[in-house]
């Protein structure tokens, strides 16, 4: 069994991960993804057994006996506990949110002959995290590790050539790329999964496939995939239109730090859609969001205090939409796709 969280997906000991490999990693998120494949920088049975039983503290949300060990793990240099621990602290999971400590535990990783450190510091700048956006960047970490051989910084490599490319017979081959890594990459299922939903770039828009990609790669725990079903769900995009399945969903993925599922469970609560009307937690859930930078939750954030706090010195709510103003965002990037749709079909309840 192969479990990606938000930005780690994580193979049990001696079992087949999403890619086919033993012993696999495959670095997501909530926000996707890259493999790391090959051997442990430690063996030790002790190592493995931290690692399961970090994995089944995880399913369980059990966040803190999971960072510990992690951090157990990480202390013996295996690049496995590494990956995921950077993810953690990126996403302040488990763990207070700290962008040094995950670049640093990144940069570790990059050390090794596996490709997760890169694909996860391209992450950092393809999505904003931590960092400014930066797709030069971006593409510079993917290219190195698709050097090591990582299928999902392949993935990120092709959506960016995507989005970047004009000339349709590239975008093709690029989509082509995307389909080939569909059996055995999450990410590249979430980018599928996306572009069928939405019908772009030359693919056909075909829901049934969107939902199959979808739901197999959220049986990986890929979380992005968790939020781009729950946006099928509120539009009634080949299935039943409902709040009951979106709420679900992005809660399971706001729990493991997804920001865009955290701004979604904010709505809810602060709308009383899909979940109990509280504006005490729809404020939680949307500073959570705001504070690993995303635009709509701090925008957001600064609306709940006009209307909710009346109280409130209104510097702060000017200080949130200035922060939202000066976020730089690719507008084709599927998670924005989300965030603006979704919004939308939750006025229509």
């Amino acid at each position: 069994r192969c479990l990606c969280f938000g930005f780690v997906c994580m193979g049990n000991a001696g079992s087949q991960g999403v890619d086919g490999s033993v012993e696999s990693v495959l670095v997501d998120g909530p926000l996707t993804a890259g493999a790391v494949e090959g051997t442990s920088t430690s063996g030790a049975p002790v190592v493995q057994s931290l690692l399961s039983e970090a994995l089944s503290c995880w399913d369980g949300g059990k966040f803190d006996e999971c960072v510990n060990l992690l951090q157990a793990a990480a202390d013996q240099d295996d690049y496995r506990a590494q990956a995921f621990l950077g993810t953690l602290y990126l996403s302040g999971v488990g763990v207070e949110r700290d962008v040094s400590k995950a670049t640093e535990l990144f940069e570790a990783v990059a050390e090794t002959d596996v490709g997760a450190g890169e694909t996860q510091l391209g992450l950092m700048y393809l999505k904003g995290r931590g960092v400014v956006k930066d797709m030069v960047k971006a593409r510079d970490y993917f290219e190195k590790a698709i050097v090591k051989g990582d299928k999902n910084a392949a993935c990120h490599a092709a959506y960016l050539d995507i989005l970047e490319n004009t000339d349709e017979s590239l975008r093709a081959e690029k989509i082509d790329v995307l389909r080939s890594h569909g059996k055995v990459s999450a990410e590249a299922m979430y980018y599928m999964g996306h572009l069928h939903a939405f019908g772009s770039y030359g693919v056909e828009r075909e829901y049934t496939k969107a939902i199959t990609y979808f739901k197999t790669a959220i049986a990986s725990g890929h979380l992005d995939s968790h939020v781009g079903l729950a946006h099928m769900h509120l539009n009634g995009w080949g299935v039943t239109k409902g709040l009951w399945e979106p709420a679900k969903l992005c809660r399971r993925a706001a729990e493991r730090g997804h920001p865009v599922a955290q701004f979604y469970i904010g709505i809810m609560y602060r709308d009383g859609k899909g979940l109990a009307r509280n504006p005490t937690e729809a404020k939680r859930w949307l500073q959570m969001a705001a504070n690993h930078g995303n635009t709509l939750a701090l925008y957001a954030l600064g609306k709940f205090v006009l209307d909710e706090e009346p109280e409130t010195d209104w510097l702060s709510a000017l200080d949130l939409f200035k922060q939202a103003a000066l976020q730089g965002n690719r507008d084709e990037l599927p998670e924005l796709f989300y965030v603006d749709g979704m919004a939308r079909a939750l006025k229509g309840f």
